[in-house]
């Protein structure tokens, strides 16, 4: 085969890499949106509005990992790797990973204060590094 299973990990420790540092940055919502006119014609080309909640946050990094782990799952069933439930675990985490951005972004109002919301924010996606970093240990 040309790919082995060393490349298959190597894939899956990329995004895992990937996912922490994310996770590790916290909620940019306020930089995101206050750097609107930076993000609007990108995301006026990719998604036809600069309004989505998904410009609050990094998706496009999200985006890539999953893509990646597609990737890792076409490969795991080519060579009969067994990383299956691992691919599986990783996937289902950069999907939570979206829905607490997406949970969270939607209810930032500039207007008003948001300083308990960020706090519970960073919170959460704190915890979801530190479990993501003890299933890697275990």
């Amino acid at each position: 085969d040309r790919y082995d299973q060393g490349y298959l990990d190597r894939i899956l420790q990329q995004v895992r890499k990937i996912l922490l540092a994310h996770l590790q940055k916290g909620p940019q919502v306020f930089e995101r949106l206050r750097t609107t006119m930076f993000w609007y014609f990108r995301e006026v080309l990719r998604w036809g509005s600069h309004s989505r909640v998904a410009m609050r946050y990094d998706r496009r990094c999200l985006e890539y990992c999953m893509e990646a782990l597609v990737v890792a799952a076409v490969l795991d069933d080519k060579m009969a790797a067994g990383r299956n439930a691992r691919i599986m675990a990783l996937a289902a985490v950069v999907a939570e990973v979206v829905k607490v951005h997406e949970a969270y972004c939607v209810q930032v109002d500039l207007d008003r204060d948001s300083k308990d919301l960020l706090v519970n924010y960073a919170a959460v996606l704190k915890s979801m590094q530190g479990r993501l970093l003890q299933e890697e240990t275990a």
